[in-house]
């Protein structure tokens, strides 16, 4: 038992050996397992390296990662060339680097195809190659690296992060030249490996030179805070296309031939799609596609807008783009929903839904606000109405060029844009959009100056110009450009109501009918009167249909003006529209961000001082052109801060003077005087360039005034003492306490031998007036007012009853001011005389001017105003540059015979006329003048053989912009001529001229009137060529013969006239006309307000569209069946009568024959009832008589005043097409009078306008008193 147990034991143990044995294997073969992966882990390493070792030792492969060139790539020349500068490009890169530049702008703007471009025409520099990385997400970022990674041998990485971190370790290792573009980085939050790729410390290790180009959304200043190191000078903005590229693109991208008229087609196609490539693209791939016109496709895009644009994608400029940005109504959606995601980004959403309702190009940042009436969201009030929440919404929407920042802190977006915003909100979101956008714009409104300003400080009706009434031009600015909005949101608001079958109360509010009334009144400002009449019908009719109930009195404060203005008050608010100008003083040299590189003034002061030293330190050891250059940096540096020194001025002056660069001394000499007008310093230097300029007078007067300021500046100024030695005896200092022995002083007996001479006397007049009583004579002196420092007058000479001055030989006046009586200035036949800032006015009521110049004469920057008779009257040769005529009785500036004329950049306004060349005028040239609101004429010619226009403004002048009379020849060039109350340019007699390049527009009877002359040979004519011509109420160019009809010219005379045509008529000579671009003239210019009240058809009652029957008691409003009448009856009651009296007046019908009134003895008489060509007959036998109780159509025809004199009493007729209404109405008590004269189209006589009405009798038996209505408007007739 022992021995078995013994064996047991053994057995047990061996066992227990063996299981340890095998456990102990086990381990051991895990081990082996074990050591066998990591032993091939490391070998795999070691493959990967080895792979690596042998790439890095074969040449890196060239790569060309672009798509294939678009072949109709179009324009953008300066953009490329633009974008070569921003990188850099030249041949001789001495150390390595990375440039990175940017493509900023609007999605759809062609920032794809640009950078393609770019590549493509570079080519052959980037020798190194030229990779595409696609920045729009992260997941196209990783393949687009994939797609380099497996040529570069980088794509063995596990992570994408590695591999762009091999490829990047790759391209760091070329040597030659290479581009690396990013395309569309327009994520809101930019992934970590395109951070890496921008900012990462591969860059550092680069072994050649490269470039990044990066096309973005973002705009410059968000892409200086995106991308480490990069300035907003490194971006490149990019805008849509300008006409001529957008216009080159759709005739390659079409394959349409370019002529005239499809020219014509592609301009519109541009204009109409904003230039924004995308839209163009899509656009002329969809003409292509269907092989249709550009006219087929405009027509239908006027119906269907964006759905046009989404039948046909763009194609792609890029090989990773993604499908949403092929197409415009989706391009734009990333940009949308960064805003949403953004913080407080649902109060710019809403924002930005309303923009959509604004004008595109300038939608101000006061259109933040919290509404009128408050938008009805406290939040969004509460958080507009802080500066910090106005600012943001800015920047959100600006951030990725969805919206642009222009320099008026307003923001401009693509019309497009808007369409898209439009279109991608619900018809509930629409109309609560467009009720905020009216509240936005009627707050900004209530905050605004006004034309109603104007019913409180009323308008001086005595004085009927108004370019003198105008005290600041941009008084109503603001409110112009509010209108902008307006008119957006009517036309929106109209197109809306189209196709809507049920009215929405919401709209139909009083801060909508006001802003359509500020549409009518700026519509009437703009000389658009009848479009005006029709917008304040429109206007009183959403009153009418809204639920809010206004008595006359509310009525009154919310249309406080009737339309139309009266002329005076119309031009006074159209001359108080202008820009206001920019004062801003900025270095145009520098750019902005560079302008302050100081983080504060003290060290910037330390180093103008430093600056001031070196260069003081050049001057004086004689490098004056190493002065010029630290002075100027200076001046760039600090020019528009506080800590601008005006001095370097003075030292940049001396210096260039010591260069003998006397222009730009003077230049910095002048600027110096203008911070320091009191300086003595400013003049001599002045002294010293003009005197370096052979201005010897122009040099005397700067030295005297230098010496008025500093009387030792003869003996302490060195160049002083041989440029001037003897000039200090010759100043006169004079106070107004000495007036009475100014003439003595003045008073010259004997005249210089030598024209180059110096003036015998420099008078130096301070402040104050003076009184002077006895005639001067006076030559050969300089006479010089110096300016009241605190009230800015310059001294005043007033002459008592008929006392003048006389001048001869050398004259020089500056900074003086002469009133004269009775008297005037006369120069001599030998003058040669020169005023500058000096004033003339005269107030005798005997036709005397105020100046009669019979030698040479030169005026720069003087005022004429207020002269009873001509200001300035012409006998010798004359100068005029920047001058001012205005206010006087007769003419602003009158020539005579056998004289020369040169006027340049010079106004002439509210004068009885212009300015009168001839009989007999020698060479007249006017150059970029202001000529308008004359009584008269702007310009009149007679009997003169060379007058040139050239390049003037010639505007809202009475009567004829350009009137050109008897035998003479003018040439008229480059001008812009509209909006005069007769004809633009008009010929009487045998005047012939020459009319080419102008803008002729908007003026009442016409744009050109070119009468035949003769009898003449045949080559002897009127060329008028290459106009453009538009929008004139009447005949755009008319060439048929002219005769008088003003009620001075006798009848005997008008008649031989006609004698004289008959006879000679062959012999006659019409213009030639080539090249004119007519448009839009002759036009029916007839209020009619049926377009606009179409769409408002809807019951007053339940508010359905539908046909309506209106109210016969006032035929303001209507319904759609009786019901309704009735159910409004007890609301509608109180209000019927004074609707009817609101839209309607009575007047009185004063029977009548044949003719319009008793003519005058010995003028011409017109037949009234004669037929005028192309109209349909009017009697009892072509319409049937009105009846009363039923509405019937009449025209009113109104003449203007010119036609009362030799047409009899009455300017003011009424009649139907059956004659039963046939008479005269009392046209100076009547509103209808103006109202005609103003809106109506241009009558068949001459001076005569027409309007149709509606009109009922106000009594059964009694044709005589009408009642006619004037708010809505029948359709226009042709009887």
């Amino acid at each position: 038992m022992e021995k078995l147990q013994s064996v047991q034991q053994f057995f047990a143990k061996e066992i227990q050996n063996v299981l340890d044995n095998h456990s102990a294997m086990g381990k051991d073969i895990e081990d082996l397992k074990v050591n066998y992966q990591t032993t091939s882990q490391q070998l795999q390493a070691l493959q990967n390296e080895v792979a690596k070792l042998s790439i890095a030792h074969e040449k890196i492969p060239y790569l060309f990662m672009l798509p294939d060139r678009t072949k109709w790539f179009s324009g953008r020349d300066s953009e490329l060339e633009n974008l070569h500068t921003l990188l850099q490009i030249n041949d001789d890169i001495n150390e390595p680097k990375v440039q990175i530049a940017s493509v900023c702008g609007l999605g759809g703007s062609g920032k794809t195809s640009l950078a393609a471009e770019y590549a493509h025409r570079w080519k052959d520099y980037y020798e190194g190659g030229v990779f595409w990385f696609s920045g729009e997400d992260e997941t196209r970022f990783a393949n687009s690296v994939d797609d380099h990674a497996v040529y570069l041998g980088t794509s063995l990485e596990p992570s994408p992060g590695r591999i762009l971190v091999e490829t990047l370790e790759v391209i760091s290792k070329i040597q030659k030249p290479w581009l690396l573009v990013v395309d569309d980085m327009d994520e809101f939050k930019l992934c970590s490996n395109i951070e890496m790729l921008l900012s990462g410390p591969w860059k550092r290790r680069v072994k050649g030179s490269g470039h990044i180009l990066i096309t973005t959304r973002r705009e410059p200043k968000v892409m200086r805070e995106t991308v480490r190191g990069l300035k907003e000078s490194q971006c490149l903005q990019l805008e849509c296309f300008n006409l001529e590229d957008g216009k080159l693109f759709v005739f390659r991208r079409t394959g349409i031939f370019c002529d005239e008229e499809t020219s014509a087609k592609a301009a519109d196609l541009v204009e109409t799609l904003g230039g924004l490539p995308l839209a163009l693209e899509q656009a002329c791939a969809y003409i292509s596609h269907l092989s249709c016109s550009m006219s087929e496709y405009l027509q239908q895009y006027e119906k269907y807008s964006l759905e046009l644009l989404d039948e046909q994608d763009a194609s792609s400029a890029s090989m990773y783009e993604s499908r949403e940005r092929l197409a415009v109504h989706t391009t734009w959606l990333l940009n949308f929903e960064y805003i949403k995601q953004s913080k407080n980004g649902n109060f710019a959403v809403r924002f930005l839904h309303a923009c959509a309702f604004f004008n595109p190009a300038e939608i101000q940042q006061d259109l933040i606000n919290p509404g009128k009436p408050p938008i009805e969201d406290d939040a969004y009030q509460e958080y507009v109405d802080t500066p910090i929440g106005s600012s943001h919404i800015l920047k959100l929407l600006t951030d990725f060029s969805l919206f642009k920042k222009n320099k008026r802190s307003s923001l401009t977006v693509h019309r497009l844009v808007q369409e898209v915003i439009r279109g991608n909100i619900s018809p509930e979101e629409y109309v609560s959009s467009l009720v905020d956008a009216i509240r936005l714009l009627s707050y900004a409104f209530s905050f605004s100056r006004s034309p109603d300003d104007l019913l409180t400080s009323m308008i001086n009706k005595h004085h009927d110009r108004a370019s003198l009434q105008t005290t600041d031009p941009s008084l109503f600015h603001k409110w112009h450009k509010l209108c902008l909005h307006a008119h957006e949101v009517r036309k929106l608001l109209l197109d809306f109501l189209k196709t809507s079958q049920l009215l929405d109360q919401r709209i139909v509010i009083p801060e909508t009918a006001r802003l359509v009334y500020e549409c009518a009144l700026h519509l009437n400002v703009d000389s658009k009167t009848a479009e005006a009449k029709a917008a304040v019908d429109f206007a009183y009719k959403i009153i009418r249909l809204g639920d809010t109930l206004l008595t006359k009195d509310d009525l009154a404060t919310l249309f406080p003006h009737e339309i139309p203005l009266p002329e005076l008050v119309r031009r006074v608010i159209s001359y108080s529209c202008v820009a206001p100008r920019d004062t801003k003083r900025l270095s145009s040299v520098v750019e902005e961000e560079d302008i302050m590189p100081f983080t504060d003034l003290k060290e910037q002061e330390n180093a103008c001082n430093e600056k001031r030293v070196e260069g003081n330190t050049y001057f004086q050891e004689g490098h004056f052109e190493k002065a010029v250059e630290v002075y100027t940096s200076v001046i760039n540096m600090t020019k528009g801060t506080s800590s601008f020194d005006p001095t370097f001025l003075s030292n940049r002056a001396s210096a260039f003077i010591r260069l003998h660069n006397f222009g730009d001394g003077l230049r910095d000499a002048e600027d110096y005087i203008s911070h320091r007008p009191k300086c003595c310093k400013g003049y001599a230097k002045k002294a010293q360039a003009l005197y370096g300029l052979k201005r010897c007078w122009d040099a005397t007067c700067a030295a005297a005034l230098a010496y008025y300021y500093n009387k030792n500046i003869f003996s302490s100024f060195a160049p002083f003492k041989h440029l001037f030695h003897s000039l200090k005896d010759r100043i006169y200092i004079c106070d107004s306490s000495t007036s009475s022995l100014v003439p003595s002083i003045l008073h010259c007996n004997f005249r210089s031998q030598k024209e180059s001479e110096l003036p015998r006397k420099i008078v130096i007049l301070e402040p104050g007036d003076y009184t002077l009583e006895r005639q001067m004579i006076i030559c050969d002196t300089i006479v010089i007012g110096v300016e009241d420092s605190g009230t800015k007058r310059i001294p005043r000479l007033s002459f008592q009853g008929s006392v003048g001055v006389f001048s001869s030989s050398c004259i020089m006046a500056v900074n003086i001011s002469l009133v004269f009586a009775t008297g005037c200035w006369v120069t001599h036949d030998d003058t040669d005389a020169t005023f500058v800032n000096c004033s003339f006015t005269n107030n005798t009521d005997q036709g005397q001017q105020a100046f009669l110049s019979s030698g040479a004469t030169t005026f720069t920057n003087c005022h004429f105003d207020n002269c009873k008779g001509d200001a300035l009257r012409v006998l010798g040769k004359a100068f005029v540059e920047k001058c001012i005529f205005s206010a006087n009785g007769n003419c602003g500036v009158q020539v005579f015979s056998n004289i020369e004329l040169e006027m340049k950049n010079t106004k002439l306004h509210g004068n009885k006329l212009g300015i009168h060349m001839g009989p007999g005028a020698g060479r007249c040239s006017v150059i970029d003048c202001d000529i308008y609101d004359n009584r008269y004429q702007g310009v009149v010619t007679f009997c003169s053989l060379n007058i040139i226009l050239t390049g003037n403004r010639i505007y809202q002048n009475d009567r004829h912009g350009i009137n050109l009379e008897g035998v003479s020849f003018t040439h008229i060039e480059r001008n812009e001529i509209f909006e005069n109350c007769w004809q633009g340019i008009a010929t009487m007699d045998n005047a012939r001229c020459n009319v080419i390049n102008n803008k002729v527009y908007g003026n009442k009877y016409g744009g050109i009137q070119v009468v035949p002359i003769g009898p003449v040979p045949e080559d002897c004519h009127s060329v008028v060529e290459n106009n453009e011509i538009f929008d004139n109420c009447g005949p755009g160019i008319y060439d048929e013969m002219v005769f008088r009809d003003q009620s001075n010219i006798p009848r005997e005379k008008t008649l031989r006239e006609h004698i004289y045509f008959y006879k000679h008529r062959k012999q006659m000579r019409k213009a030639k006309f080539k090249g004119n671009k007519e448009r839009n003239n002759n036009k029916i210019d007839h209020a009619h307000s049926e377009n606009e009240a179409e769409p408002l058809d809807f019951c007053a009652f339940c508010g359905e569209k539908k046909p309506l029957q209106n109210c016969t008691g006032c035929y303001s409003v209507g319904y759609c069946r009786k019901n309704c009448q009735k159910s409004d009856w007890k609301k509608h009651k109180g209000v019927c009568s004074s609707l009817l009296q609101e839209s309607s007046v009575v007047v009185n019908v004063v029977r009548k024959e044949s003719y319009l009134g008793r003519p005058s003895k010995g003028g011409i008489i017109m037949a009234f009832n004669e037929q005028a060509p192309g109209l349909n007959p009017k009697g009892p036998e072509y319409a049937n008589p009105p009846k009363y109780g039923k509405r019937f159509i009449v025209k009113v025809q109104a003449g203007d005043l010119v036609r009362q004199s030799n047409l009899g009493s009455s300017l003011l007729v009424v009649y139907d097409r059956s004659m039963t209404v046939h008479g005269d109405l009392d046209w100076k008590h009547c509103p209808l009078y103006h109202t005609v004269q103003r809106c109506g189209k241009i009558a068949h006589g001459i001076g005569w306008t027409k309007m149709f009405f509606w009109a009922m009798f106000c009594n059964p038996d009694d044709y005589s008193t009408l009642r006619i209505f004037t708010k809505m408007l029948p359709p226009y007739q042709n009887w």
